[in-house]
């Protein structure tokens, strides 16, 4: 077995000493930079219920990364329609106008991108994106050979690879050993062509809880070990990120209810040391735009940018003034399925 001692290395310990800390890419929005980055080498695993904003949000990270950085994408999206669906919505995305000029028979849709909005955002995606057909059937060294050689194909070298849902994955079993074995080489594969490997889960069964007041019953977010497939998603995971829809009817810390286009997305791990921290952050989807906003003062909304701020100490102070409000309600604790103390650690 080969060992290393740290004189072999020596150069590379002088690197460590001198070079400051690398976060990762911003992903768009300052407070999601707070607890994640996006960092090549390194896998990002992604989970949530159905239809609480899984794709949406590895969408958003892939258009962002590509707006600020020029970022490649090879892209499996199983759940998402065809081929033309999922570039359809790539380019709204991108114009954050619809791409279909018509809202059903009868009605057009007035807010529809133009003819020249359309042939950009055409070149655009066309330049950013490579989808694997949907119904593809495919093992995970099957998806891995297939990378190379579209890269070798078409001269690409691809910033992040996706694969989104991974129970679409042939032979795919939920035991310890064989995730062990896969996740592993997500991993290597990851750091081996510098790389974000994205892989986007389910959620195993949930714990319920009753409230009281509504007669309602709403399932709290997942703990690690509750994502489909159990603790091995958690022992293997460098940045593990969960999405949660919160249910409108209970209350929030600041005693109000969550809105209806709330999503908190909630770091669950965080590694390597230094590419975010566990917490958790709230995003609001703008389905007009097909994109997430962070929710600022009043009426201003945040979409994703290239600046981590975006307003100067004195604006904030003179937007606070206008719209700081005294609180009507008091948050119940006990009702708040979200709570996180000062700790690095998730209550749940």
């Amino acid at each position: 077995m080969k060992v290393t001692r740290l004189e072999d290395i020596a150069g590379q310990m002088n690197d460590l000493r001198t070079k400051a800390q690398d976060r990762g890419g911003y992903p768009g929005f300052p407070n999601l930079y707070e607890v994640m980055s996006l960092k090549p080498g390194y896998p990002i695993f992604i989970a949530g219920e159905p239809y609480s904003g899984k794709t949406e949000f590895l969408m958003e990270l892939l258009v962002t990364s590509s707006e600020l950085y020029g970022w490649k994408h090879f892209l499996y999206l199983g759940e998402t329609g065809e081929e033309r669906d999922i570039f359809g919505e790539l380019c709204f995305k991108y114009q954050k106008k619809p791409y279909k000029t018509m809202i059903d028979t009868n009605r057009p849709n007035r807010y529809a991108m133009s003819e020249a909005e359309r042939t950009a955002a055409e070149m655009w995606v066309n330049e950013h994106f490579y989808l694997m057909p949907p119904d593809s059937d495919f093992t995970l060294e099957k998806f891995y050979e297939n990378v190379k050689n579209v890269e070798s194909q078409y001269g690409v070298i691809f910033n992040t690879v996706s694969v989104d849902p991974v129970n679409d994955i042939e032979d795919l079993e939920y035991d310890i050993k064989y995730l062990n074995r896969s996740l592993k080489m997500v991993t290597r594969q990851s750091k081996a062509n510098n790389r974000i490997d994205f892989l986007v889960n389910h959620i195993g069964t949930t714990h319920k809880v009753y409230d009281k007041d509504t007669g309602k019953r709403y399932k709290m977010p997942a703990m690690p070990d509750e994502w489909a497939g159990g603790k091995m998603w958690h022992r293997r995971a460098f940045q593990m990120l969960l999405i949660y829809r919160p249910p409108t009817f209970i209350l929030d810390d600041n005693g109000m209810p969550y809105k209806e286009n709330q999503t908190i997305v909630i770091v669950q791990k965080s590694k390597p040391k230094g590419v975010g921290k566990n917490g958790l952050v709230n995003l609001f989807w703008d389905w007009k735009k097909s994109r997430y906003y962070m929710d600022g003062m009043g009426d201003i909304k945040q979409y994703s940018s290239s600046e981590p701020g975006y307003m100067s100490k004195k604006e904030e102070n003179e937007i606070l003034e206008q719209y700081d409000t005294p609180k009507e309600k008091t948050v119940n604790k006990d009702q708040n399925p979200i709570n996180i103390d000062d700790s690095d650690e998730l209550p749940f």
